[in-house]
């Protein structure tokens, strides 16, 4: 399930309100049946290796989240560190650990979610323990968008916000029912880092 861009009209009333980090999205299956336990894969279907990952096997649950894998506290220049170390790249061993960020369950327990609103999926996934280096994304209180926004930009330095309606199912593909918005510093800090030398 993608986000739309753009704030929803009025309020935010009736939505959650998560930070936008800056990282790569994924699927992580855990099921001890499965191979090490754990498999992670992006969002084109490509297995990857997450090292510390496989400590989700350890918790003895079944079940499907979605999230963010991200390189330090999921900041703008963390993020270029980001690839070469799921690559495996030895120049890049020094650089900030990557973890993983679930924002939504999807199955747990042999029982599909998908059909359930996101207010009770969110629910379940907060009543889980994920060891580290895993954790569940945090929820940002108030009903004012735009000065979310604003904390997200000065005070937690993420990407942006992401809003998701309450009763929103779990749909593949780009939804009104999600929606994102990116700080307007974001660009810029990856325009540069991606500016030749």
């Amino acid at each position: 399930m993608l986000a739309q861009r753009g704030l929803p009209t009025g309020d935010v009333t009736g939505w959650a309100v998560e930070p936008k980090l800056d990282g790569w999205r994924v699927t992580v299956a855990v099921d001890p049946d499965l191979p090490g336990g754990v498999v992670v894969r992006t969002r084109r279907g490509h297995a990857v290796t997450v090292p510390g990952i496989e400590a989700l096997a350890a918790t003895g649950i079944r079940a499907v989240f979605h999230g963010e894998l991200v390189a330090g506290a999921g900041t703008a220049s963390d993020f270029y560190a980001l690839l070469p170390r799921l690559a495996g790249s030895r120049r890049n061993q020094a650089t900030a650990a990557v973890s993983f960020w679930a924002f939504d369950l999807l199955w747990l327990d042999d029982e599909l979610l998908v059909d359930r609103p996101y207010s009770e999926r969110r629910g379940m996934l907060e009543q889980l323990d994920l060891p580290s280096p895993c954790g569940i994304v945090a929820r940002f209180p108030g009903a004012d968008a735009e000065a979310l926004l604003a904390a997200a930009c000065h005070d937690h330095d993420v990407e942006g916000i992401v809003l998701k309606r309450l009763r929103s199912t779990y749909r593949p593909g780009r939804s009104r029912h999600w929606r994102k918005v990116k700080v307007p510093s974001w660009a810029a800090v990856h325009a540069q880092r991606r500016r030749p030398q």
